[in-house]
């Protein structure tokens, strides 16, 4: 369709929107079908293991959602003991959220089922370059966001 000429921003960053949202959909259609994780638990407690002792608002700003959307899914992981919930020493209106070795293990679960089914789609060489393409335009659009404030 673009053939021979440059192809408009627009269309890239409408297909970065496309891809996250078959990716989004996959993802849950698997954690559904495998484990008993929906999405939005799935990204907290993927949060939670890469930034142990986290607060609901630190996971919030991280995963760009509100905290009371956090607050519903942390109710649902400590009710399947997945996490659990600390005051914070220094300021005791926060709390630590702190992922237990049960939510590690069924994390690493549906990482692992979630993964698989997405390795045919790319190969090393491009999971590399697709991931550095990708760090380049985050790190470049949070300092166009920090310019403009």
């Amino acid at each position: 369709m673009n053939r021979g000429r440059n192809i408009p921003i627009a269309d890239i960053l409408y297909k970065i929107y496309q891809s996250t949202l078959a990716i989004d959909k996959i993802t849950s259609d698997v954690l559904k079908r495998y484990t008993n994780l929906t999405y939005s638990q799935f990204v907290v407690l993927k949060c939670l293991y890469f930034s142990p002792q986290t607060s609901q608002q630190e996971i919030a700003e991280y995963l760009h959602i509100t905290q009371p959307a956090v607050s519903r899914q942390i109710d649902l992981l400590k009710k399947k003991g997945y996490i659990t919930q600390e005051e914070n020493d220094v300021d005791r209106r926060e709390n630590k959220i702190i992922l237990t070795t049960s939510g590690e293990k069924h994390l690493k679960k549906a990482l692992e089922i979630s993964m698989k089914k997405f390795q045919h789609s790319l190969s090393t060489t491009n999971v590399q370059a697709l991931n550095l393409q990708l760090t380049n335009l985050l790190d470049s659009l949070k300092t166009t966001e920090r310019l403009s404030l």
